[in-house]
């Protein structure tokens, strides 16, 4: 009864083990895995940047078997961006990548997502509307991710405008996001803030694929969408209420 008794300890234990070993390779990988490839991404990192760094985070994908590095260079905790290890499996599809292993990183499009989004932010600081309002940028392509191989340092990106005609424009979008009541929503007075902010937009250069207004209160929203040319097509505050007012009518049949 006793040996018994043990046999179903020393089962429980090597179960619990098992289970903490398996939660652990799930969440983290293993540890020579993870020390490997930190090795190799040190490598790297020193290789392509000439900038002092620093690693925030290490996440690990299971599905690939890979791990993923968010870093910042100098102080710029600003410009936390991330560096993919690649593998057979695992392909960075945007921007193009001239090898089959190693790693990647999305340097460049997390400065120029900062440079665009400061610079509207700034401008809708600066306008000191009675709302909140916040430019949210996404870009996921990198034109000159291979021209840019080693030694880097961040005074050497190019800025979005020197590289915008290279960039596909389905490739960029702008989300504004506003504070308001909804159910008393003075849809004019908006959109003579979004007026504002579209003509700053044009004025700057941008030219992103589709534009993005989400009113949102308390948890419920109103999304608008304006594309390229919708928003070429904006020469004053009339055209832009005909977009909203025209979006409202397809919502509601």
């Amino acid at each position: 009864m006793k040996k018994t008794f043990r046999f179903q300890n020393i089962t429980l234990i090597i179960t619990i083990i098992l289970l903490v070993f398996g939660a652990h390779y799930f969440f983290l990988g293993t540890p020579w895995g993870r020390y490997m490839s930190t090795k190799m991404v040190t490598k790297y990192i020193e290789n392509k940047f000439s900038e002092e760094y620093n690693i925030v985070k290490i996440n690990y994908d299971f599905k690939y078997n890979t791990y993923d590095y968010f870093i910042y260079l100098r102080d710029r905790k600003d410009l936390i961006f991330k560096i993919t290890s690649l593998n057979k499996v695992r392909q960075f599809k945007s921007p193009p990548f001239d090898a089959d292993e190693g790693f990647a990183d999305n340097l460049f499009i997390v400065f120029w997502e900062n440079e665009i989004t400061n610079n509207i932010n700034n401008f809708i600081k600066s306008m000191e509307y009675d709302n909140f309002f916040e430019a949210i940028v996404a870009i996921n392509e990198n034109p000159v991710y291979n021209n840019y191989k080693e030694g880097i340092t961040l005074s050497q990106i190019p800025t979005y405008l020197d590289i915008k005609n290279m960039l596909k424009r389905n490739s960029f979008w702008i989300h504004i996001n506003i504070k308001v009541d909804l159910h008393e929503l003075d849809l004019e007075k908006e959109i003579i803030k979004l007026f504002d902010i579209i003509n700053f937009i044009k004025i700057e250069g941008y030219e992103m694929g589709q534009m993005f207004f989400q009113l949102t209160e308390e948890g419920k929203s109103k999304r608008i969408n304006i594309n390229h040319d919708e928003m070429e097509n904006i020469e004053n505050i009339n055209d832009l209420l005909t977009i909203f007012l025209g979006t409202e009518n397809k919502s509601t049949h």
